[in-house]
């Protein structure tokens, strides 16, 4: 990672990755460096990953910038979402989103800062125990867990049909 400084500006050709439980993201702004204001990361799915439906008592909005992306609301409603568009999940909407294309899937995620909370909790899980070494359903589980005790609710799928 390269950041430039100059007084009150950084500007950033990358950013701090985070690989863990099947999220793929890099930090391009931290709660720390926001003044405490939001935080932002870029986010890659590959074909056929998702993330399941959970909600927050925040707004957060994700911008797609390659690829289409299928988001789906409480109802379980598809919304195919390409490069260029945004989405706006409302506070305690339950939101989930897949890949179910064959290219990968880049968006940027901007949320209060609130929302790194999260993540943090999950690096700090898997430098404990390794999600690695557990199954799917395990791994799911602990990180439901933690996304209990961080304000982000996962809960199952809406029923089909």
């Amino acid at each position: 990672m390269h950041d430039t400084m100059t007084g009150a500006l950084i500007v950033r050709e990358t950013g701090r990755h985070f690989d863990v439980a099947g999220a793929h993201l890099v930090w391009k702004a931290r709660a720390e460096e926001t003044g405490g204001a939001f935080c932002l990361f870029e986010q890659t799915l590959s074909p056929g990953e998702s993330v399941p439906p959970h909600r927050h008592g925040y707004t957060e909005v994700f911008y797609v910038l390659a690829g289409t992306l299928r988001f789906e609301d409480a109802t379980g409603t598809p919304h195919h979402c390409g490069a260029g568009q945004t989405v706006i999940a409302a506070p305690e909407v339950a939101h989930s989103f897949y890949n179910d294309g064959d290219e990968p899937v880049r968006l940027l995620s901007i949320a209060p800062a609130a929302h790194q909370n999260f993540f943090d909790a999950v690096e700090a899980a898997d430098r404990a125990a390794p999600f690695a070494a557990m199954s799917p359903a395990e791994a799911m589980m602990r990180v439901g867990k933690i996304g209990a005790a961080t304000d982000t609710r996962f809960e199952p799928a809406p029923a089909a049909g």
